[in-house]
C-alpha cells in the first residue's frame, strides 16, 4: 500500500509443454514476482518524492525500508527536527 494504492500485478509465465512447471519453478515464480512488487512500490516512490521535491540517497527495497523512506519524505515536508537513530552497515 503506497498512499492508498495497492500495487498488483500478474505474472503471467507458460510453456507450451504440458506439466513442464514444477513446485520449484513455482516457487522461483513467486519470489520473482515478490522481487517486482518491491520494485514497482519503489518506483512509485521515488515518483512521488519526485513530485514532492525531495531527494534522498538511499538503498534499500524491504517493505520496512520503504516505509522508512515514506516517513522521511512526511519529515521532510515540515520544519520539524528529525534525530534518525539506528546502527551503520559500514
Amino acid at each position: 500500500m503506497l498512499d492508498g494504492v495497492r500495487v498488483t500485478g500478474v505474472l503471467h509465465v507458460e510453456s507450451s509443454q504440458p506439466g513442464y512447471y514444477r513446485d520449484e519453478h513455482r516457487r522461483q515464480l513467486q519470489e520473482l514476482a515478490a522481487e517486482a512488487v518491491l520494485a514497482i512500490r519503489r518506483l512509485l516512490f521515488r515518483e512521488e518524492m519526485r513530485r514532492a521535491e525531495v531527494q534522498i540517497d538511499m538503498v534499500g527495497a524491504s517493505p520496512a525500508f520503504l516505509d522508512l523512506e515514506r516517513q522521511i519524505l512526511m519529515a521532510a515536508s515540515t520544519n520539524a527536527p528529525v534525530l534518525i537513530t539506528g546502527e551503520r552497515l559500514h
